[in-house]
């Protein structure tokens, strides 16, 4: 079991060089690594403009974000039982 400084250290070394994706190839299917690295470059910009990330401004309700897990047989949408649930 790694120590919390450990973590830390892999964390800030693990990560690699920053590479060049300007001549990579996305397919239709890769839309949602396109609209996060457009999320993260948006952030990291406003953030160099003195602008906090939505993740640190304080208002985003994190109270009532939770983990969600449950087996329901193959008949229940899971959407509806997650409405039925939060009625």
């Amino acid at each position: 079991m790694l120590t919390v400084a450990e973590n830390e250290l892999i964390t800030r070394a693990g990560g690699g060089p920053i590479c060049d994706r300007t001549q990579e190839y996305l397919g239709s299917s890769d839309s949602v690594i396109t609209r996060f690295r457009r999320m993260l470059i948006e952030q990291f910009r406003g953030y160099a403009d003195g602008r906090l990330p939505p993740s640190l401004a304080g208002d985003l309700p994190y109270e009532s974000r939770r983990a969600h897990g449950v087996i329901h047989s193959e008949s229940v949408n899971w959407r509806d039982a997650i409405a039925l649930q939060n009625a």
